[in-house]
């Protein structure tokens, strides 16, 4: 053991020796490379991607452009387990498939698996989705019906040649025994174009395509698609075999939620089938049982009688996708609304818990959920924690009450109440500890009514939410209702959740009111005190100049105004837009910039005239002050308009969204009562730092315009 220490020791001598003839300079060329080898070692690995041109798997074609898509969310997932550097390879599929051939890309996405391609690139292990591969057709063409194959006899269908989709669809003809003519095509493009100048008469493509005016007829097949990787780099497969099966361990459901958000204007899945049209036909007023106090979803206005909260916005974007009006019953509790449905006097009601095993006691359907509803627990005092609140409050004849209660095993002991107002004052006084339901509803109820403002909330894991409930027998209002949801984005539903859950400016004022009442009379009698001082302190001369002073200011004013005021619409003009822009040094700050006019106005004046061509624009000026009711409007020229808004993107596209389903119902001509269908493009810029000039923004956004308008108008695109 002696002898092995005393050989350390000497070779350490030598080692020590040996660094003493090291100069400095070698020393530090020497540290160098070992700081440039760590380096390389925990550098990102650089990962070169077809990003090929594809509305549904890939938005945004420059490395400047703000990217979205199917594709790019699964690679950005891909990232978090890998820790890859992206390099986007830009250009059509073709363009990307022959790099990716070169070797010039590593990766691309949303390939289909045959014999061919395996022997020329590597696939991931688990599929990326699922692509099914329908025969669709112009809505007007009907010679063509999805219920009778027999009619595409003797027709043309165009196809990409050489492709998947050709294999499919001359299987089909084969097993079907159709005699049809395969027309090859070139792209998407070429099919398409095709397609609406009639020489063909039907195509071939994924259920992605969201084209208006066309119809699917039948599906013809369904087909996985992979990440294909280059046989150069097996490295990369491996990371995206563990990344997927990381991300598939963790969240099953994420294919499922980038098809629902990136395939959710299908035309597949959005249009009416013949027998749904039949139907529609004879039924175009439906009877709607609705439930009152339950704000923000649904309530009967006091003023009014109307309608009002989430719901009032539902029907009304349903009515315009599909044609019908809805005639609202209002019903005080939902044993009663269950029973108008079941007696006949309604066709529809809402809400009712989406639970299948109650709908089935209740004797009805329900469709797919609007929304999904988190719960709480309301009580006074200190929190205690959910297991220890012994006496549990409900409303009569409350579906998420009850059905929450009876799955929790709470619902025998818990205390009935005739309505909400005297459950609350039941947990106020002491009576019952706290009462469980739905978080938005005890929001909404606890902020309107001072009474109630020391209640207090907890918010649970469980969710509830509410649907429409369908008579059993009634398979096809039940279809079109559903068809009638699909067509309206979760985004606009929660907005309008959002917009009726803030207390309103009355009861904003009430509320102050009461709760500070002594300190605000007492503000508001000295302020009128030294009012009267200083007016009486004033003589009559005084007062006669003071007069003359306001007219001309008034005046002033009401000239500057009206310099500023675009005459036609009412919103500010091109004028007032610089104005805003220097009075608010907006160029600072966050800001969203949108830019759109109306699709075809010159259509418009020429073939109706200048007067309907008025009407359109105010109309137009009304859909947008209802989807932007707080933000700077302008007319910036003919029919191009400008707005700015504070609000994130995001919230802005659903905003337009919004927008554009308002103007797609069209406007009724008063003198002829023809209707006119109007569209809009609209390009969004957004600015998160200091500009050096808001032209500069300004222009990107009627930029994106523009490419909104060469993408087919009607739509928005960010720049």
């Amino acid at each position: 053991m002696s002898n092995i220490f005393w050989i350390f020791i000497a070779k350490y001598d030598r080692l020590l020796a040996l660094m003493r003839d090291f100069s400095r300079k070698r020393l530090f060329i020497f540290g160098l490379v070992l700081v440039l080898l760590a380096t390389s070692v925990y550098a990102q690995k650089k990962v070169r991607i077809g990003f090929f041109e594809d509305s549904v798997f890939h938005r945004g074609q420059t490395d400047s452009e703000r990217k979205s898509g199917y594709g790019y969310e699964y690679y950005q997932e891909l990232a978090k387990y890998t820790d890859w550097n992206y390099e986007y390879v830009y250009g059509t599929w073709n363009e990307i498939y022959l790099k990716f051939l070169k070797g010039e890309v590593d990766i691309i996405d949303a390939v289909s698996r045959t014999p061919d391609r395996e022997k020329k690139m590597l696939f991931s292990q688990e599929r990326m989705g699922v692509d099914d591969f329908y025969i669709f057709a112009l809505d007007d063409n009907s010679e063509i019906s999805e219920y009778d194959l027999s009619t595409l006899n003797g027709k043309k269908i165009g196809v990409n040649k050489n492709s998947v989709s050709q294999t499919y669809l001359e299987d089909y003809i084969k097993e079907k025994k159709l005699d049809c003519t395969v027309v090859p095509c070139e792209n998407y493009g070429h099919r398409i174009s095709l397609l609406l100048s009639r020489e063909i008469d039907a195509m071939v493509t994924t259920d992605a395509i969201s084209s208006q005016g066309i119809r699917a007829i039948n599906k013809i097949a369904s087909q996985d698609y992979f990440f294909a990787v280059s046989k150069d780099r097996p490295d990369l497969l491996a990371e995206i075999n563990m990344a997927q099966s990381k991300i598939l361990r963790r969240n099953p459901l994420f294919e499922s939620r980038l098809r629902r958000r990136y395939y959710f204007n299908a035309v597949a899945n959005n249009h009416l089938t013949d027998e749904e049209m039949n139907w529609l036909k004879n039924h175009r007023v439906l009877k709607l049982g609705y439930r009152i106090n339950v704000m923000p979803f649904c309530s009967q206005n006091s003023e009014t009688g109307e309608l009002t909260g989430m719901l009032a916005d539902v029907l009304q974007l349903m009515s315009q996708n599909l044609g019908i009006t809805f005639e609202t019953i209002p019903y005080s509790n939902n044993n009663l609304l269950s029973a108008g449905l079941n007696n006949g006097d309604v066709d529809l009601i809402f809400p009712v818990v989406d639970d299948v095993w109650y709908s089935e006691k209740q004797g009805y359907i329900q469709t797919s959920p609007l929304t999904e509803n988190r719960m709480s627990l309301v009580f006074s005092g200190d929190y205690k924690g959910e297991t220890e609140y012994l006496k549990i409050g409900y409303v009569l004849g409350s579906p998420a009450q009850e059905m929450f209660m009876e799955s929790m095993g709470l619902f025998e002991k818990a205390i009935p109440f005739d309505d909400m107002d005297s459950l609350f004052k039941a947990i106020l006084k002491g009576k019952v500890d706290c009462t469980i339901m739905i978080s938005d509803v005890a929001n909404y109820q606890i902020r309107r009514n001072d009474a109630y403002s020391f209640l207090k909330i907890a918010n649970m894991d469980d969710f509830v939410s509410y649907s429409f409930g369908v008579d059993r027998k009634n398979i096809e209002l039940y279809s079109l209702v559903e068809l009638g949801l699909s067509l309206i984005s979760k985004g606009v539903i929660n907005e309008s959740v959002n917009r009726y859950s803030n207390i309103s400016e009355e009861y904003a004022f009430k509320y102050l009111q009461k709760r500070y009442r002594v300190p605000v009379m007492a503000t508001i009698i000295l302020i009128l005190l030294i009012f009267v001082i200083v007016i009486s302190s004033y003589n009559v001369s005084l007062k006669k100049e003071k007069k003359k002073v306001v007219e001309a200011h008034e005046k002033a004013v009401k000239a500057n105004a009206d310099a500023r005021t675009d005459e036609l619409t009412g919103v500010g003009n091109r004028r007032a837009f610089y104005e805003v822009l220097e009075d608010n040094n907006i160029a600072e700050k966050y800001m969203v910039v949108g830019f759109l006019d109306v699709d075809d106005f010159k259509a418009f004046n020429t073939k109706y005239g200048h007067d309907t061509g008025d009407q359109v624009l105010r109309f137009f000026v009304k859909c947008l002050r209802a989807a932007f009711p707080n933000e700077f409007l302008c007319r910036f020229g003919g029919d191009e308009f400008v707005f700015i808004s504070e609000k994130p993107l995001e919230e802005v596209k659903v905003r337009c969204e919004y927008f554009n389903q308002l103007i797609t119902d069209g406007l009724i001509i008063r003198e002829t009562g023809e209707k006119v269908e109007i569209g809009s493009s609209i390009g969004l810029t957004e600015s998160k730092r200091r500009a050096a000039d808001i032209r500069d923004i300004l222009n990107q956004a009627d930029i994106a315009m523009y490419r909104a308008k060469n993408k087919g108008k009607n739509r928005i695109v960010v720049g």
